[in-house]
């Protein structure tokens, strides 16, 4: 930065010098308004044609190696001023960070000091008020539009990009033409009048194009569509980006050709470049139907654009109504690792921390957040799609879409397809299980090609799961390599979001060892280890992985495997199993290792069952269907949820359910499930975020919310949420 403003002071110096010395070097300055480096055809872009700036290059000399502020107004006072922008009071473009202190010395203010007719032209940007004017800095010539843009609040009241009106010198003058030519003519008269007059001159000549355009492209992709810019469907809509591209009264077919040459939509190819198109989803200036838009289109065509909405945020990402979701701090991260991955795809290594928040589904304290996990043979109806929009965090377990669709992971893509057409933000994870070998996925047939891919037991036996099903043998390289490939092609589709895995417990712990071969149990954890390693790789940063992992029988509670995860999914979490611990204690190391897990901002998918449950193979729940929802047990379910909530911090969710099959048995086509599409009041009820974590004092939790108070006692498995 130093060496830059050092460099434009001594060039500057050196036209001072040379003025006094009586042989004056006339100088014009032109800087276009956020315009990339990759914004010009002479510098590499395919796409945008800039054949005068070209010709300008070619008999130029370039300065490659430099730096610039992130934003216009620094920039621009840095160039002025030769200072650092922070030390002259410019350090944004709002809110009056953009006034240029008044003792800052500018290139005009030298030039006219040296005797040179000084004229700005275009966007100043830098205060709109005396002593901040370019006519209190040094300009004797200045026509200009007010602001940061055409048309913004400084500015003249609805001016325009074609025919507006501008200052001049102080005045109001109206413009015939489109803002660039005008300032271009304007600052040829006043070249020409200093020519003619014989004095030196210094002209600085500003654009206000290409920002808000859509060259510099920083939202709008489809001009043609003007609905899309109507953020409130209001029905008196009126086009302000039009005539930024068309004079008033062109012609429709014109207007068309020249909306549709604008529109960066009509340049998204199957070979374009990966983009990351980030987005508020309160934003009134560009509405968030751009984002959706470039990325439907970016679906049917197969291009890489990748779009993060960023909840209650506001044009620029203000804050609108609370805070924003995610935060810029995150925001920032993410798009450092999207740059590193364009220039590497390859650029996929397994870390401990792997929860890009970008990608975490949505959550809100304002009600109970929740979660469904959930499978159904046939497709799911109208009305079921609707349901599961409303989540979310979805699992589409086994055998979803199985009979209408031919298998478990296509009637999972079509499913997570259709709930993403009703709600875009809903996050969806494909199921697979890393022990236990269920049927009916479309690869499977792919396994009579790898011998010893089934664990057997000492006599030879491979139905080793309830003597019904196989169980994968992972410390077989070619099985690991097949489960690893089949499960990251599914999440390939753009409707999938990452993967569910279940059968980690089965996996890790004693199951099964007594009947495998001496040392097999071994050797397949290890195995599972590896598998989960090149998982995390196959799938790369931006894919989730949620696993049924922690549980209170492992000597940390699962939290020893969780760098492999981005969350985890709870069962079992009252019911003790495999483990001498009785149930307080059981439950209570429970509740430490999920507050460890959800502080560390990963993903808590905790499922509580109502009604009857037990435990199976010492490892699943089992349940029973709720026949009559008002039968619940109130006390039943206020432990339950006084439970989550003391555990639950930033992207927890809850799943109240009596089984998680919803297909239909007998004759009358009872579905299996009981508490399938229905709701009770206490999701409903006003939450509000927490006032602190939860207070343990022995057995029991205290803790407040913004709109609820709760009191846990796990030893005697009682619970109270009391609702303010």
């Amino acid at each position: 930065m130093t060496r830059k403003f050092c460099l434009c002071l001594f060039i500057v110096g050196l036209f001072v010098s040379s003025a006094l010395a009586g042989d004056p070097t006339n100088v014009v300055f032109v800087i276009s308004d956020d315009q990339g480096y990759g914004d010009l055809a002479c510098t590499g872009n395919p796409i945008i044609k800039t054949p005068n700036i070209d010709h300008l290059a070619s008999e130029s000399s370039g300065l490659s190696d430099y730096h610039v502020a992130p934003t216009c107004s620094p920039t621009r006072c840095a160039l002025l001023t030769g200072h650092w922008t922070n030390r002259t009071g410019v350090w944004h473009t709002i809110m009056g960070r953009s006034m240029l202190r008044e003792n800052e010395v500018t290139v005009g203010r030298m030039f006219a000091d040296a005797g040179y007719e000084t004229g700005m032209f275009g966007k100043w940007h830098l205060g709109d008020n005396y002593p901040y004017r370019p006519e209190d800095r040094g300009f004797s010539e200045v026509y200009r539009h007010g602001g940061g843009g055409i048309g913004q609040t400084p500015d003249l009241w609805d001016n325009a990009y074609f025919d507006g009106s501008y200052f001049h010198n102080g005045n109001i003058v109206p413009a015939k033409g489109f803002c660039t030519d005008v300032f271009f003519e304007q600052a040829n008269s006043f070249i020409s009048k200093c020519a003619k007059e014989k004095k030196p001159f210094f002209a600085y000549i500003s654009t206000n194009a290409p920002h808000g355009a859509g060259v510099s492209w920083y939202g709008p992709c489809d001009f043609e569509q003007t609905d899309l810019f109507n953020h409130d469907d209001r029905p008196n809509f009126r086009d302000r980006f039009g005539p930024r591209i068309a004079p008033r009264g062109t012609k429709g077919a014109k207007k068309l050709e020249l909306y549709r040459e604008m529109s960066p939509v009509n340049y998204l190819t199957k070979d374009s470049p990966p983009l990351l198109m980030i987005q508020g989803d309160k934003d009134t200036t560009i509405p968030v139907k751009h984002a959706y838009r470039m990325q439907k289109q970016a679906e049917k065509i197969g291009a890489a654009v990748e779009t993060v909405i960023v909840k209650n945020a506001g044009h620029n990402w203000r804050g609108v109504d609370a805070a924003i979701n995610p935060s810029r701090k995150s925001i920032i991260d993410r798009t450092v690792k999207f740059f590193v991955a364009s220039q590497n795809p390859s650029h996929h290594e397994p870390s401990d921390e792997v929860s890009s928040v970008s990608r975490m589904p949505e959550f809100s304290w304002d009600t109970i957040p929740r979660y469904i996990h959930i499978r159904k043979a046939e497709k799911f109806t109208d009305e079921e799609l609707q349901y599961l929009a409303g989540f979310s965090l979805i699992t589409l377990e086994k055998t979803t879409g199985l009979k209408s669709y031919g298998s478990t992971d296509a009637g999972t893509i079509e499913a997570a397809k259709s709930i993403k057409q009703i709600n875009p933000d809903a996050k969806v994870l494909f199921y697979r299980n890393v022990f236990v070998h269920y049927p009916g996925y479309s690869f499977d047939d792919q396994l009579d090609s790898i011998p010893g891919w089934c664990l057997k037991t000492k006599r030879g036996e491979d139905r080793v799961v309830r003597k019904q099903s196989r169980g994968y043998d992972t410390s077989n390289e070619s099985l690991r390599k097949w489960w690893v490939d089949s499960a990251a092609q599914v999440c390939q589709s753009q409707h999938v979001d990452g993967l569910f895995l279940d059968g980690n417990i089965k996996s890790l712990s004693s199951y099964l060892k007594r009947q495998l071969p001496k040392g097999k149990k071994e050797e397949t954890i290890e195995g599972y280890r590896n598998m989960m390693t090149d998982t995390r790789k196959a799938l790369g940063p931006e894919k989730l992985m949620v696993a049924n992992i922690i549980r209170a029988r492992f000597p940390q509670s699962g939290l020893e495997y969780m760098n492999y995860f981005d969350g985890t999914y709870l069962e079992c979490f009252t019911k003790p199993a495999g483990t001498k611990l009785n149930k307080q204690d059981y439950l209570a190391k429970g509740i430490e290792a999920t507050q460890t897990v959800a502080r560390e901002g990963k993903i808590v998918a905790m499922t509580l069952g109502l009604g009857e449950s037990g435990v199976s193979d010492g490892v699943d729940e089992t349940h029973k269907r709720i026949d009559d929802i008002s039968a619940i047990s109130q006390d039943q379910l206020q432990f339950k949820l006084a439970l989550f909530l003391i555990c639950a911090e930033k992207h927890s969710y809850l799943c109240l359910h009596d089984g998680y099959c919803v297909d239909t048995r007998g004759r009358k086509k009872i579905c299996q499930s009981g508490l399938w599409l229905k709701s009770l009041p206490e999701y409903q009820k006003p939450l509000g975020p927490p006032k602190g974590s939860a207070v343990k004092k022995g057995y029991i939790y205290t803790r407040e919310f913004e709109h609820a108070s709760v009191w846990l006692d796990i030893e005697n498995s009682q619970g109270k949420v009391t609702w303010k």
